[in-house]
């Protein structure tokens, strides 16, 4: 439930720190302690499908290193497949298993294993 607090929009314990109206995308943060919790939800899909192939064909071709873009996941879908989960044990096969199947690779910014 969206609630308006000391001027910061706020999802439960999650606040807005970042809303992009052109492709309806909300990042949000939460406090876990000793290490902050962002979420990232897509209110228009065919609008994220259509950015992430964008993004894709311009990072083609450069090499893969730390911080690149690999995936733009809509929360649901990153937890119907325990996403966060399979990334914070660092089991990058699961993961690599989850984004290659067919249903989610239109969520790819990137080609390849990780």
């Amino acid at each position: 439930m969206l609630e308006l607090r000391d001027g910061m929009y706020f999802d439960g314990d999650f606040f807005l720190v970042d809303w992009d109206d052109a492709t309806r995308r909300a990042v949000w943060v939460k406090d876990g302690g000793d290490e902050w919790i962002v979420r990232t939800d897509y209110y228009a899909m065919d609008t994220l499908i259509n950015h992430n192939a964008d993004f894709a064909k311009a990072d083609s071709g450069k090499k893969m290193g730390d911080w690149v873009r690999i995936a733009s996941v809509p929360q649901y879908v990153a937890d119907q497949h325990q996403l966060d989960e399979k990334i914070r044990q660092g089991d990058k096969a699961a993961v690599s298993r989850v984004l290659n199947s067919s249903d989610l690779k239109k969520f790819r910014t990137r080609e390849g294993s990780f």
